[in-house]
């Protein structure tokens, strides 16, 4: 992607995404794909 998708959340969803990370930790993506951490859930766009 050449632009990046800024999506503005509000503080409970922030909250609720950073009680998510204490549990899946430090990956790059919030949900990962069933086989490997370092690949998105989904690539569709």
């Amino acid at each position: 992607m050449k632009h990046k998708h800024v999506v503005l959340l509000a503080k409970q969803a922030v909250a609720i995404l950073k009680d998510v990370q204490a549990l899946t930790g430090q990956g790059k993506y919030v949900f990962h794909g069933a086989r490997a951490t370092s690949r998105p859930m989904s690539e569709t766009p």
